[in-house]
């Protein structure tokens, strides 16, 4: 296919200055560009528009806002910090991935076990 003929589903690069009522400088390289792209529909309404609420969507978006907590994800970011350094400094003392990967995740092993085992617990509760 040949790269001119070629459409793309985004939109032309022009057309924002038209939309901002700026005159584009250049003619547009394909004239048979689509009016909007495919992917704003996701993002954006039509004018008139009235958007769908789905249900399951907001339901999980619900579940995920509840299950979100700063602290958790301060605590996972100093263990990832701290595997990342003991990682690196294996790597630095001359050893090989492979066995640098097999110390963190023996050194992890206990949270590793531990964490699980409290995700399955859970999941068990909410399991009819």
């Amino acid at each position: 296919m040949n790269i001119v003929t070629a459409r793309a589903p985004f939109l032309d690069a022009t057309s924002f200055n038209v939309a901002e009522g700026v005159e584009p400088s250049l003619a547009p390289i394909r004239p048979s560009m689509p009016a909007r792209s495919p992917f704003l529909s996701v993002y954006e309404s039509n004018d008139g528009e009235v958007a769908y609420a789905d249900p399951m969507r907001e339901a999980f978006a619900s579940l995920v806002n509840e299950l979100h907590d700063e602290e958790f994800d301060e605590a996972l970011h100093e263990l990832q910090c701290r595997a990342r350094a003991m990682h690196d400094g294996q790597l630095a003392a001359g050893k090989p991935r492979a066995e640098a990967d097999r110390l963190v995740a023996q050194h992890f092993s206990q949270l590793i076990e531990a964490s699980e085992a409290a995700v399955d617990s859970m999941a068990r509760e909410f399991v009819p």
